[in-house]
């Protein structure tokens, strides 16, 4: 869970041609792409690996059925994306921006306190569960 906390903190309100919010794409620089050099979906990434590990704790079939949509809704999501992207500015372009993009730096303007604040979320979100949910997330 830090780690999709992290990567939904580095990938919430950035500039990403490629994903979600991609309409301010435009201020996307792909010399410095930070978290978008990694993955074009960070945020959707978020989503499969909170689904994918809620499944495991719980082992029984009606999580199994809450759970795997979203991780499948996340999968699927890219995949659409991506295709739509390409449709919308031509291949050779969406194919030349990811090209430069992945090869940049990872650290960009606001990494840090993005990380720390996905960190930070952790703990919170541990102390919430049985407030909000009704079962400790950490119960063993």
């Amino acid at each position: 869970m830090p780690f999709a906390l992290v990567l939904l903190a580095l990938g919430l309100g950035i500039a990403n041609p490629f994903s979600l919010g991609g309409a301010r794409g435009a201020r996307f620089d792909t010399s410095h792409p930070g978290i978008i050099g990694l993955t074009r979906h960070p945020v959707l990434w978020a989503l499969v690996i909170w689904a994918a590990a809620h499944i495991p704790p719980n082992g029984d079939l009606a999580h199994a059925l809450l759970f795997g949509p979203f991780a499948a809704t996340g999968l699927a999501g890219m995949r659409l994306l991506d295709a739509r992207r390409r449709r919308t500015i031509g291949e050779t372009q969406w194919h030349e921006a990811w090209q430069a993009a992945q090869f940049g730096p990872l650290a960009t303007s606001g990494t840090t306190w993005r990380i720390v604040a996905g960190l930070v979320t952790w703990p919170l979100l541990l102390a919430l569960h049985p407030v909000v949910i009704g079962v400790p997330a950490l119960i063993h």
